[in-house]
């Protein structure tokens, strides 16, 4: 059932009324001063940071193999935590939203880009994903390529028939006391039951189709949004409404397979069930920290009038510590269940990030700087409504999820320690600044706020609890 009927005529007459005073709303809620040439900036970051990532390819494509899956992946959880974001202000039929929402849906329209982004990945699969040996492809890993599972994937092995290949113990085995098992275990068997997924036709096909799915949701949602900008009908709302259920099915499910494919199948012989969920997680959060930077430095610079007010921002603080709290509960979950069932070919993933040189630290920062830390300094109803507090916290946030993609990436690369590289810095900036390239540019030929809702003016005059 459609919540926007003619029963709710009070708002309807109020956007209408709200219409006619400012008959050109579509103008009014634009980019100025600095914030207009954002886009370029950006697209400077990226020119320059993709050409400091092809300079790390030609010096150390292995270290580049994993430094840009990193960045890459940084980017589409930005991209798909706000199409989250719509989808889940559509699902609910929210009012209160319909100032901020547009904002989130510039940052979906990102995903436009991933396509071309994701080329880069597809010469380096044979460093990223030792499963492909054992799907009869070529050991590509040159002096570096190594063995994965029990063995991480900086260590250097001699080539041999997979049925002769040894399976070796850790980098760190002597310290791994408790868990003599996984030294023995049959990584190769591991990987071989799950070859009915893992081998490379699936991974290209799987890959692709998630990216055409992303973009033809982002598309529809979009073009919807701004179409009614001008129509003032509510017909698109009605549609939205209508696509959103569907587009929440094929948005979970595409970002799970997704996620298995480029993340989780770096450690092939790994098993967790809720994987998809910890990077979906982390998605809800990136998008609502990223949003509430940009919507308040739009509100402090002007551009969107009183449209937005503090309850919104109160509102966006709210959801952004609720899902932190997820997050760290769907993290706790997983590393509880893996400790406490001590199954050999799950505890390998908790193992790599402890034992191994630097990345203890790491392991230990998380659950203290991302979710301890950000709990604590938005805990309050007060400080979620002083809005430099949330900015801060929102900031922090984003930089935490950041570090935690590469917590997820990076340790496979290295064999022996955690080394952070200029190569990843490159990647980094030349993948993220292409996506908010996009970004800002969307935000340059439309308006920053959704006017033509017809809910608009319950929006303005909202005052939460």
């Amino acid at each position: 059932m459609s919540a926007v009927t003619t029963t709710d005529s009070a708002t309807t007459t109020a956007a209408t009324s709200t219409s006619a005073t400012t008959t050109d709303f579509t103008t009014l809620f634009r980019l100025k001063g600095g914030w207009s040439s954002a886009w370029k900036i950006s697209a400077a970051f990226a020119v320059l940071g993709l050409a400091g990532a092809g300079a790390g390819y030609a010096v150390a494509p292995h270290r580049f193999a994993f430094s840009y899956l990193f960045a890459f992946i940084v980017a589409v959880t930005i991209g798909l935590g706000a199409i989250f974001f719509v989808l889940i202000q559509h699902l609910s039929t929210a009012g209160w939203s319909i100032t901020v929402r547009r904002s989130s849906e510039f940052f979906m329209t990102g995903v436009f880009i991933l396509p071309i982004l994701f080329l880069p990945i597809i010469p380096s699969m044979h460093a990223l994903y030792p499963w492909l040996e054992h799907a009869g492809q070529p050991a590509a890993h040159g002096e570096q390529g190594a063995e994965h599972g029990a063995v991480a994937h900086g260590a250097a092995e001699e080539e041999a028939p997979a049925a002769e290949i040894e399976v070796l113990p850790p980098p760190d085995a002597t310290a791994w006391t408790g868990n003599e098992e996984a030294l023995h275990h049959d990584h190769h068997q591991l990987v071989e039951g799950k070859s009915w997924f893992l081998s490379e036709g699936k991974w290209y096909a799987s890959s692709f189709l998630a990216l055409a799915l992303w973009c033809l949701l982002a598309w529809r949602l979009f073009s919807l949004s701004v179409q009614q900008d001008h129509t003032k009908d509510v017909t698109p709302t009605r549609k939205l409404q209508s696509f959103s259920p569907g587009a929440t099915f094929i948005f979970a499910l595409s970002l799970t397979l997704a996620v298995f494919q480029w993340v989780m199948s770096l450690e092939p012989s790994w098993y967790s069930t809720i994987y998809g969920v910890y990077l979906f997680a982390g998605c809800a959060v990136s998008a609502f920290a990223i949003v509430i930077v940009v919507t308040n430095s739009w509100r402090n610079a002007g551009l969107t009038g009183n449209t937005i007010n503090l309850f919104h921002m109160h509102d966006l603080g709210k959801m952004m510590f609720g899902f932190i709290v997820f997050w760290a509960y769907i993290g706790f979950s997983q590393f509880m269940l893996i400790w406490y069932a001590s199954i050999p070919e799950e505890t390998t993933f908790f193992h790599q990030r402890w034992e191994l040189s630097g990345w203890r630290a790491v392991s230990l920062m998380l659950p203290i700087a991302h979710f301890a830390l950000p709990f604590l300094m938005l805990l309050s109803r007060n400080a979620k409504r002083k809005l430099p507090i949330l900015a801060f916290g929102a900031g922090w946030i984003l930089v935490m999820h950041v570090v935690d993609i590469y917590w997820l990436v990076l340790p496979y690369e290295s064999a022996t320690k955690f080394a952070p590289s200029w190569i990843d810095f490159t990647c980094l900036f030349g993948v993220v600044g292409a996506f908010l390239t996009v970004v800002f540019f969307q935000m340059s030929r439309y308006s920053l706020v959704a006017v033509g809702d017809p809910r608009i003016g319950r929006a303005m005059r909202f005052h939460g609890a």
